[in-house]
């Protein structure tokens, strides 16, 4: 009689398991990497000091006294508790995909002789962060202040109108801050702007990436400042929440595949010409006057590097 041996089938390693997925993640997200290299709305993705929105962040909320428009106790108490709220916000959403984010405000207070210029942001920052009580900002002799070594935001309050901007970098020498004009500011705005430092780009100036996040993203905080706006996937990949782009991402990226960093720019500075325009600019009236106001605004912050070559600004 023939012996019949019985095989159990060998249990598969949990670790041997986990590495084949690993390695099969990595095959997928290198050629989509490499597919979209250079697009101009990856540029800043892990670059500067602010490369990726993970971790403990320590950011300095900079409150700022400009002439007409001190801070009260009150006002900057209100202040920090908006921003307070809406760090919990992306905390929430970071949980949520998985990455540990925990954000924390250091108070400063500083005065400045005028509001910053858009264009000219960066000699202000400076001349306002050594008047705070905090570490003062590089000064391009080659050594690193704390913003930059720890990858710090910095975010400067004012109490009067305006619009707000941000303004990041790849250099490692250029502190990356917003400006944050707070009366009337949504919470929204706040994140939206805060998002801008660690590279996230805007969707709505340029009609490609707009169409593209109408139809993928239309709750993304990069489309629109709305309460229930929300960090969209693609987002998500710049800002260091995922390690490659998912499929909706992937799409969006191929459907603006031709956007340039020049068409950005264009569509830069229509919004600012409509922004402009807002403020009742009478260019007939007061052409110098106007050409002046528009160009304080056309570096507003949303800082693509793209936009910056393209245009030959330093700001």
């Amino acid at each position: 009689m023939k012996e019949t041996i019985a095989f159990t089938p060998r249990k598969e390693v949990p670790m041997k398991r986990f590495i084949l997925l690993l390695l099969c993640a990595l095959m997928l997200a290198l050629p989509a990497q490499a597919e979209f290299a250079g697009h101009p709305l990856l540029l800043d993705r892990d670059a500067g000091p602010c490369r990726s929105l993970t971790g403990s962040v320590r950011a300095a909320a900079v409150f700022v006294d400009v002439p007409g428009a001190p801070w009260t106790e009150a006002d900057m108490t209100a202040a920090l508790a908006l921003l307070d709220a809406n760090a919990a916000v992306l905390q929430r959403e970071a949980a949520a995909a998985g990455v540990q984010l925990k954000i924390t405000f250091e108070r400063l207070h500083a005065s400045a002789d005028a509001l910053p210029d858009m264009n000219d942001s960066r000699l202000w920052a400076i001349e306002t962060m050594e008047d705070s009580n905090g570490s003062p900002m590089c000064d391009g002799d080659g050594s690193y202040c704390a913003y930059c070594t720890e990858g710090r935001p910095i975010l400067f309050l004012l109490n009067t109108g305006g619009r707000c901007f941000a303004l990041d970098s790849d250099d490692p020498f250029w502190e990356e801050y917003c400006v944050l004009y707070m009366p009337g500011t949504s919470g929204s705005t706040v994140r939206h702007e805060l998002l801008h430092l660690y590279g996230a780009m805007d969707y709505y100036q340029n009609a490609a990436c707009e169409q593209a996040a109408e139809a993928l993203y239309p709750d993304s905080i990069m489309l629109r400042t709305r309460g229930e706006s929300t960090v969209d996937s693609l987002t998500a990949y710049i800002i260091g929440w995922a390690d490659a782009p998912d499929a909706a991402a992937v799409d969006f990226l191929r459907r603006t595949s031709e956007v340039t960093g020049e068409a950005m720019a264009a569509a830069r500075d229509a919004d600012d010409l409509r922004f402009g325009l807002r403020l009742r600019i009478d260019v007939e009236e007061d052409r110098a006057a106007a050409v002046a106001a528009l160009r304080g605004v056309r570096l507003s912050g949303r800082a693509a590097r793209a936009h910056l070559v393209a245009v030959g600004a330093g700001t």
